[in-house]
């Protein structure tokens, strides 16, 4: 078992397990996750997410969460805070989102999410902590922050900029 790295500057070869290494996707470092492993996502990746992308992890049980945690992987493994576009998701399409679903349960740390369509939390459960969840212009009135009734969103020092937010 060991952490897997994420970082637009690796070299994407699994298992993605050293910063050379690194998956160069935030997706792909999901998709190839095992129980108890950790997700280090270098604090200046930069990722376009034309088109959308769902995160599903492979375990999804509440005693094995996908922690997702901004490092440096230049200098230090050490938790780095976001700032302005650092670890920056950006789902460019006016028709793509961002969604965590399946049950999954999520901690994430330091992380920036932005979208120009909407952002999903469907039946997830995650704690966010100084995380950015945002749409860059405040968006219209189809654009939306969607949690649903079975979703927990704890939201700790983060920043949630959307027109509107759907919990049904």
């Amino acid at each position: 078992m060991a952490d897997i790295y994420v970082y637009d500057a690796g070299s994407n070869t699994s298992p993605y397990d050293t910063a050379a290494k690194a998956a160069t996707s935030l997706e792909t470092a999901v998709s190839a996750r095992g129980t108890g492993e950790k997700i280090l996502m270098d604090y200046r990746h930069r990722e376009d997410l034309s088109g959308g992308v769902t995160y599903t992890p492979g375990t999804s049980s509440k005693t094995d969460a996908c922690i997702l945690r901004s490092v440096d992987t230049a200098d230090s493994d050490a938790y780095r805070l976001p700032t302005d576009h650092q670890i920056y998701m950006d789902a460019a399409s006016s028709t793509s989102d961002i969604q965590f679903v399946n049950g999954s349960h999520w901690l994430i740390e330091g992380c920036w999410f932005e979208t120009n369509d909407d952002m999903d939390i469907n039946t997830a459960d995650i704690k966010a902590y100084e995380c950015h969840f945002m749409h860059p212009t405040g968006g219209n009135g189809s654009d939306m922050f969607n949690s649903s009734t079975q979703a927990a969103l704890t939201a700790i020092d983060c920043t949630l900029n959307f027109p509107r937010y759907d919990t049904s």
